[in-house]
C-alpha cells in the first residue's frame, strides 16, 4: 500500500480521567504483611487479588525485630496529572494504615498520609492481537506527612524515634518501588489506541509537551 503519517493526541484530561478511575475503583488499594520472623518478605495484596511476595530491605533489624508489620495503603482522593517536556507525572494521595504487633500481643497503630509523585515517559508497542498500545514506564517518590501513632486503640502516642524512622522508611521504600511495580505490572499491556488495524506502523516518535503528548509516525503503510 502507499505510505503516509500519521498523529496522535493525548491530552492531560484523557490520562487524568484514567488516573481518576483507578481511584474511583480501588485499584490504588494493596496490604503488604510481612512474614514470619525478621523477615524482609512481605505477602501482598493488589485490588484483593494475591500477587506473591516482594521484599522491603529492613535497615536496622534491631528496631522491628519483635513486632509482625502490616501496611495497608489505600487512595484518599483522585490523583492530579502533569505532562511537561519532561515527561507525565501522576500525584497520588494515600493513607497508609500500619500495623505492629510484638510477640506479646502489643498492638501500635499508624495512620501515614502520603503524597506519592509517579513519573515516567510512554512506549509505542504493538500488541500481538494487532492492536497499537503506549506502555508507560513508572517510578514513584514518596513524601510523606501527618504520621499519628496510636497504642492499643488509646490515643496519640509518643513513640521511640528509631521505630518511627524505621516505619517511615520501609513505608517510603514501600511507595517508591514495590507501588510503582505493582503499576506497572497493571498496565504492562499499556493503553489501546484508536489506530485502525489497516496501518502497519514500524516506529513512532513521541514528544512530551506542555498539556499533552504528541505520536507521531511516518512511512506509514496502509494495507487495503
Amino acid at each position: 500500500g502507499a505510505g503516509s503519517g500519521v498523529s496522535v493526541i493525548i491530552t492531560e484530561e484523557v490520562i487524568s480521567r484514567f488516573a481518576e478511575d483507578l481511584h474511583q475503583l480501588g485499584m490504588i488499594d494493596y496490604t503488604a504483611t510481612q512474614g514470619p520472623g525478621i523477615s524482609d518478605e512481605y505477602d501482598v495484596r493488589w485490588a484483593g487479588k494475591n500477587v506473591g511476595t516482594m521484599t522491603i530491605p529492613t535497615r536496622d533489624h534491631e528496631v522491628l525485630k519483635n513486632f509482625q508489620v502490616t501496611f495497608r495503603v489505600s487512595s484518599t482522593a483522585a490523583p492530579t496529572v502533569a505532562i511537561d517536556p519532561d515527561g507525565v507525572a501522576v500525584y497520588s494521595y494515600l493513607r497508609a494504615r500500619v500495623t505492629l504487633v510484638d510477640t506479646n500481643s502489643l498492638e501500635i497503630k499508624v495512620e501515614i498520609h502520603a503524597t506519592v509523585k509517579f513519573t515516567g515517559t510512554l512506549g509505542f508497542r504493538l500488541s500481538e492481537d494487532g492492536v497499537y498500545n503506549l506502555v508507560p514506564t513508572v517510578a514513584g517518590r514518596a513524601d510523606i506527612t501527618n504520621a499519628r501513632f496510636t497504642m492499643g486503640g488509646t490515643s496519640a502516642m509518643k513513640v521511640p524515634d528509631s521505630i518511627v524512622e524505621e516505619v517511615e522508611r520501609q513505608l517510603d521504600e514501600m511507595l517508591g518501588e514495590m507501588l510503582p511495580e505493582l503499576i506497572r505490572k497493571e498496565l504492562r499491556t499499556g493503553f489501546p489506541l484508536n489506530i485502525p488495524r489497516s496501518l502497519v506502523i514500524k516506529d513512532a516518535t513521541i514528544q512530551y509537551r506542555d498539556d499533552y503528548v504528541l505520536i507521531t509516525a511516518d512511512n506509514v503503510v496502509v494495507n487495503l
